[in-house]
C-alpha cells in the first residue's frame, strides 16, 4: 500500500554569494554599483551562533554592540584591508532583538569611499516576512587605515594600573550590571578584575571556556 509523505524543508532561504566562513557575515556579494561596494548576508537567532543567547538585557536577547565592530573588522580583512585600522563615527540606530523561533536576515554593507576609508552599515529584517518589509538599520560607521606613522606606541600596563587606583572584583562588577538589567550569561563574563581611574579603565580578562574553540574564526570575539 502506497502512502504519500511530505518533508518540510528547513526555514533557510537561498543566500547567494560566496561563503566566507565567518559566523556573523555568512556569504558575500560584490555589487555592480556603486563601485567598490559589497554586501554580506547571514541568518542569526539565539542559537546561531549559540553564545548570542547569553547576551540578555532586561530579559531580551540583544545582539551585542561588540558584534557590529567584529562584523566591520572582519569584512575589512576579507576584502583585503591590511595593517592597523580605526573605527570612527559610529552611530547606533536601533538594537537588534533576537528570538529562538524567529531568525533574522542580517546584511552588512561595506563601501569603499577613498583609498584608505570605508563605510559600513548593518541592517536586518525578519526571515520569512513580506519581502516588501523595510530593512531596519542598526549601526553605521567608518573604517580608516592607519598609516605606519600613526601606529600606537607600546603601552606600559604598570603605568596604566598605577593611574587606576580603584580595584573592583569581576563578580562585583557583574553583580552591579545585573542590578541594572544586564543579564549576561557565562560566555559574556570574562572580566576578572577592573581597575578604574580618572577617565581610564584597565581590566583583566580571561576568555570563557565556552568560546575558546571559536576564537580562530574572529578578529575580536564579541563575547
Amino acid at each position: 500500500r502506497r502512502q504519500r509523505h511530505w518533508i518540510e524543508p528547513p526555514l533557510v532561504p537561498f543566500l547567494a554569494g560566496q561563503q566566507v566562513g565567518h559566523p556573523l557575515l555568512g556569504s558575500k556579494l560584490t555589487l555592480a554599483d556603486p563601485p567598490g561596494s559589497h554586501v554580506f548576508t547571514v541568518l542569526l537567532d539565539t542559537n546561531r551562533p549559540r553564545y548570542l543567547a547569553d547576551h540578555k538585557i532586561e530579559m531580551a536577547e540583544v545582539f551585542p554592540a561588540a558584534g557590529y565592530f567584529e562584523m566591520a573588522l572582519s569584512a575589512a580583512r576579507l576584502l583585503g584591508v591590511e595593517g592597523g585600522v580605526e573605527i570612527r563615527h559610529v552611530t547606533f540606530e536601533k538594537p537588534l532583538i533576537l528570538a529562538d523561533s524567529q531568525p533574522v536576515e542580517v546584511q552588512t554593507h561595506f563601501v569603499a569611499c577613498e583609498s584608505s576609508e570605508w563605510r559600513f552599515t548593518i541592517y536586518s529584517r525578519i526571515l520569512g516576512s513580506d519581502r516588501k518589509q523595510d530593512w531596519t538599520c542598526h549601526v553605521s560607521g567608518e573604517i580608516h587605515s592607519l598609516l605606519s606613522t600613526n601606529t600606537l606606541s607600546p603601552v606600559s600596563l604598570a603605568d596604566v594600573q598605577a593611574s587606576c587606583p580603584y580595584l573592583r572584583d569581576g563578580k562585583d562588577f557583574y553583580s552591579e550590571r545585573l542590578s541594572q538589567g544586564n543579564e549576561w550569561g557565562s560566555t559574556f563574563q570574562g572580566i576578572q578584575q577592573v581597575w578604574r581611574g580618572e577617565g581610564e579603565v584597565l581590566a583583566e580578562i580571561v576568555t570563557p571556556e565556552g568560546i575558546l574553540s571559536e576564537l580562530k574564526n574572529y578578529q575580536a570575539h564579541p563575547a
